[in-house]
């Protein structure tokens, strides 16, 4: 199932357009196959992904960049309301 998933969201962040690209889209993808994935599982599929996604992109462009993003929004999740940064975000 993870090879699975983890394709899906490569394929996700391959040819979806960039603006449509967040982090809150990638795990949208996971969930709506697996709503029982456990929270490392899940982190450890889309770090894959991003990782293969991102070497078919040219380091510091615009879309590489954004697939760091997603990566470091899992780290240091952002507040939609007031743009910082958020100290810990349960998953349940």
């Amino acid at each position: 199932m993870s090879t699975d998933l983890q394709t899906k969201i490569y394929n996700f962040l391959v040819n979806a357009e960039e603006d449509h690209i967040t982090a809150g889209s990638v795990i949208y993808q996971a969930i709506e196959d697996d709503t029982w994935l456990e929270k490392n599982e899940l982190r450890g599929i889309i770090e894959q992904a991003v990782s293969f996604a991102n070497n078919q992109n040219v380091r510091g462009s615009s879309r590489h960049t954004t697939l760091l993003e997603i990566l470091l929004e899992f780290k240091y999740p952002i507040s939609p309301l007031t743009g910082e940064i958020l100290g810990s975000v349960e998953v349940i």
